[in-house]
């Protein structure tokens, strides 16, 4: 298990099992030392992370710069797994997307896309929202 500092403000643990029927430890850890970020660690190796902004500390808005998973644990649910991690935390996501794949997965994620938003080119503004 990860040691925590003082600007770790949470830190979630899990196991999974691979497909070699290998235990894996999967943490998460929101680090906000340098930016804000959460990092997605198996065992002691980080293995993908998102960035993110906050836009409104009261409204816990906040919009995704980056998401990256590595690409041998990609298909594996674990974006959605981080997704669902900043939902717990956070009211309203807001991201743009700039490719196919990636709206695929933000609308399997519950993500809709923002009418109130200019459409650049191919881009698309998506958001979630909390429901109450």
């Amino acid at each position: 298990m990860m040691s925590t500092d003082i600007n770790t403000i949470k830190q979630n643990s899990f196991k999974i099992v691979e497909e070699n029927k290998n235990l894996k430890n999967i943490t998460t850890v929101y680090n906000h030392a340098t930016s804000y970020k959460l990092d997605l660690y198996i065992d002691a190796e980080i293995i993908g992370f998102i960035d993110y902004k906050i836009k409104d500390e009261v409204l816990k808005k906040i919009y995704i710069s980056q998401i990256s998973i590595d690409a041998y644990y990609q298909r594996n649910g674990l974006g959605t797994y981080l997704i669902n991690c900043l939902k717990k935390e956070f009211n309203t996501i807001g991201l743009l997307s700039i490719g196919k794949s990636l709206n695929i997965f933000y609308e399997k994620n519950h993500f809709e896309e923002d009418l109130s938003k200019k459409k650049q080119r191919n881009n698309r503004n998506y958001v979630w929202t909390k429901q109450s």
